[in-house]
């Protein structure tokens, strides 16, 4: 297994992370500082990859390249609503590219899945709350931005079996039921 960690005090960054395993078990915690976690150009080639990451500030996936086969994903943070949360993530992909940045506003651009199950919760308080989205697809691909409300651009979903449903309540939610 070759891992590279790289955390800095007022930013905690995984830089270049480079897996090859059967089983993977990570587990992030906020023992860092309030800073903006960063997980960027994250490379894993797993069988099956478990991991937890939990975050005091507003979290940053960028360059996230994963090839797998079965990926459980659990983020969860015990703060307020204030951050984004990611929780009870399950995907099962062979090929999965996807690009986050945020700075206050959680912001999904070049997002390209290809998946068979997608299960993800996100919530998150004045800014998009993805909760019980389940799809089942052969080709996703979505491109989100936002400024201070979160708009979804350009949705192109090829999909076999998509249940979305959106409320808005000055927050934004994307419900799916199973």
């Amino acid at each position: 297994m070759g891992q590279n960690n790289n955390v800095i005090k007022d930013k905690p960054l995984w830089e270049r992370q480079n897996i090859s395993v059967v089983s993977l078990n990570v587990i992030k915690t906020q023992q860092t500082q309030q800073g903006i976690p960063l997980w960027e150009r994250q490379n894993i080639s797993v069988v099956s990859l478990n991991v937890i990451k939990t975050q005091q500030d507003i979290p940053l996936w960028e360059r996230q390249n994963i090839s797998v086969v079965s990926l459980n994903v659990i983020k969860d943070t015990t703060r307020h609503n204030k951050r984004p949360l990611w929780e009870r993530q399950n995907i099962s992909v062979v090929s999965l590219n996807v690009i986050k940045t945020q700075q206050d506003i959680p912001l999904w651009e070049r997002q390209n899945i290809s998946v068979v199950s997608l299960n993800v919760i996100k919530t998150q308080q004045d800014i998009p709350l993805w909760e019980r989205q389940n799809i089942s697809v052969v080709s996703l691909n979505v491109i989100k931005t936002q400024q201070g409300i979160p708009l979804w651009e350009r949705q192109n979903i090829s999909v076999v079996s998509l249940n979305v449903i959106k409320t808005q309540q000055g927050i934004p939610l994307w419900e799916t039921e199973h």
